[in-house]
């Protein structure tokens, strides 16, 4: 698991939730992706798990991936996500 922490003091200050989640992006393609937040690459065929703070990083996340498989014309990535307790953060 990789944790990422989306949130700072300007994003609080305009109502970003430190939300946490764990982000699990599935790469269906054969070739390394990088996701463009994180800059985390994702390997052809395999899954990477993030734990994620902050409701606009997981908004900025999903945008990507959505504008990704629009330019690929296909699932290439696949997003699942789960909320987790706070305190684990």
């Amino acid at each position: 698991m990789i944790p990422f922490n989306g949130t700072n003091a300007v994003l609080t200050a305009l109502g970003d939730d430190a939300v946490v989640r764990d982000v699990t992006l599935l790469n269906q393609t054969g070739n390394t992706i990088v996701e463009p937040l994180t800059g985390i690459p994702l390997p052809p065929g395999e899954s990477v798990l993030i734990r994620l703070t902050g409701d606009v990083a997981f908004e900025n996340i999903s945008n990507n991936v959505e504008q990704i498989n629009l330019l690929r014309g296909s699932e290439a990535i696949v997003l699942t996500d789960v909320l987790t307790d706070n305190s684990e953060a």
